[in-house]
């Protein structure tokens, strides 16, 4: 547990996080899973933990996507009388390949944070004043109606979150981090940092090879960082957005990612 509060860049303190067993999984010969995403089975709920078990096999490797970069877990390298673990956050697709020889013999844990109001990494003081000095030079060229700075700044979280978990205590590695700089950057100026979910809906004509002929895509369930509804509602700009995350979802159909607003 300590090598996964380190390695998954967890930022609440290392004895809030537990794993309770959930499942024993014994993947025989030509078994497999088809890529999917853990649900949250539990409350506080935000990753996963395989430990396997010694038991001889080949195949079964555990190929991991997020973000279109892979990792992968391969259980059956390990010596024969060795157990091994992978840890990934719930939302990671992953898949399981064939089985080709033996038995892949593996626990499988969820992983739980105790408590939602915990201390989080502070960023360094050279960061935070960087920061502060952009976050000033973007409000005066917005008040002097500079046409190339856009009135508010969208910036894609890595993790998908329920609606529930997208708080500022419940957000997971770089985007906690990412959210509290902006967070304490925005307390000495005009602007504020808001999370909200980017829905957009595709709309397609059966009778034209499902082509697209409509669009929509819009901010829903703008809260501030700790859960409560805002009193804002900025329209939509695609160009805005500080970055492009390259979502492992197909562009071409709905979805709802969550993001930062800074407005």
């Amino acid at each position: 547990m300590a090598t996964i509060h380190q390695e998954l860049g967890l930022t609440c303190s290392r004895d809030k996080i537990h794993a309770e067993l959930y499942k024993l999984l014994i993947y025989e010969e030509g078994a497999f899973f088809k890529l999917h995403q853990d649900s949250e089975k539990t409350a506080g709920m935000f990753g996963t933990m395989v430990v396997s078990l010694p038991s001889k096999h080949t195949g079964g490797q555990v190929v991991l996507s997020h973000n279109k970069r892979k990792s992968h877990f391969d259980s059956s390298s390990f010596p024969l009388f060795s157990t091994s673990f992978g840890a990934w956050y719930a939302d990671v697709f992953h898949e399981v390949e064939k089985v080709t020889s033996g038995h892949r013999v593996v626990l499988t844990y969820n992983l739980v944070q105790e408590s939602f109001s915990l201390p989080q990494k502070a960023s360094d003081a050279d960061s935070r004043l960087r920061l502060k000095r952009v976050l000033a030079l973007w409000e005066d060229a917005v008040a002097d109606n500079t046409e190339e700075y856009p009135p508010y700044l969208v910036h894609m979280l890595e993790h998908q979150y329920s609606q529930d978990s997208l708080i500022l205590d419940r957000l997971k590695g770089r985007d906690a981090a990412r959210a509290r700089a902006l967070g304490e950057a925005c307390q000495e100026s005009e602007r504020a940092v808001y999370l909200a979910t980017h829905e957009k809906m595709v709309k397609r004509d059966d009778e034209y090879a499902d082509e697209e002929y409509d669009r929509e895509e819009d901010f829903k369930n703008i809260t501030d960082l700790h859960g409560a509804k805002a009193d804002v509602q900025p329209d939509y700009e695609r160009s805005y957005y500080l970055d492009e995350y390259e979502s492992d979802y197909d562009d071409e159909h709905d979805e709802l990612l969550p993001v930062l607003l800074v407005y």
